[in-house]
């Protein structure tokens, strides 16, 4: 008979003459640790499934970059409040994250280059729904093809609504960025046609909308509106709430 057999009949030779509150005592000493991490490892998993459960469901996240620059006093979540508000949507069951203390001055330099970095992971990992910046900002991301053909998402009444305020790409110059046989010396040489003028272009696409009218995004800024754009990132997860999102700062 092997030791753990022995053991075994030992405790069972014990417990068979032991009082309750001697197996109780026994119980205590032997399994009190192994029961302690139990019951915390219970405590544990019962807070997950609790928070999981309680917590305000996240449909929506956008950036407003360059808002801290203008104002930094409001948070424009309570935008996002608002919003859900008119979407009667309670918002202890859901909730939008809106980040505004992301700047980025210019295009260049370090710091710049590290902003645009975090974009960019942020919209590969399909973590951002829409941006709101400047179009001299958004360019490289929509001939990068990070932003929503908005041609291919609204509805005919709402291409004749945004129409005056739409911002293009041209499609050519899309295709020749995405062709793997340019080089980066060719790509850098590249030119952006004025995303205004579509006119100039031979395949324009809408992919921004400029804010120019948005009384709630000037409110947001503090400042006038008419140099900033909305774009909806193709691979944000929450595309439906960002197009609703739209409706609403335009209205």
């Amino acid at each position: 008979m092997g030791i753990r057999d022995e053991i075994k009949k030992e405790r069972k030779a014990y417990f068979k003459q032991a009082t309750t509150k001697e197996k109780i005592k026994y119980i205590q000493d032997y399994y009190g640790l192994r029961i302690f991490i139990l019951l915390i490892v219970l405590l544990i998993i019962g807070m997950i499934i609790y928070n999981a459960c309680t917590k305000p469901t996240g449909i929506l996240n956008g950036t407003f970059v360059n808002m801290s620059i203008y104002n930094m006093d409001d948070d424009p979540n309570e935008l996002g409040d608002a919003f859900l508000k008119a979407e009667k949507m309670d918002t202890s069951d859901y909730e939008t994250s809106f980040v505004s203390n992301l700047s980025i001055l210019n295009s260049e330099g370090t710091e710049a280059y590290e902003m645009h970095q975090m974009l960019f992971t942020q919209m590969s990992a399909g973590a951002l729904d829409f941006l709101v910046a400047t179009p001299e900002l958004l360019l490289t991301y929509a001939y990068d093809e990070s932003f929503t053909d908005l041609s291919t998402v609204l509805t005919k009444e709402q291409m004749e609504q945004y129409k005056p305020y739409f911002l293009y790409v041209d499609g050519e110059l899309v295709e020749k960025r995405a062709n793997p046989d340019v080089s980066l010396e060719e790509l850098s040489a590249m030119t952006f046609p004025d995303c205004r003028k579509p006119e100039e272009m031979k395949q324009p696409i809408p992919v921004m909308v400029d804010l120019t009218e948005s009384e709630k995004v000037q409110k947001l800024y503090n400042k006038k509106a008419s140099d900033l754009c909305y774009a909806v990132i193709y691979t944000g997860a929450n595309q439906e709430y960002a197009l609703k999102f739209l409706n609403y700062i335009m209205k």
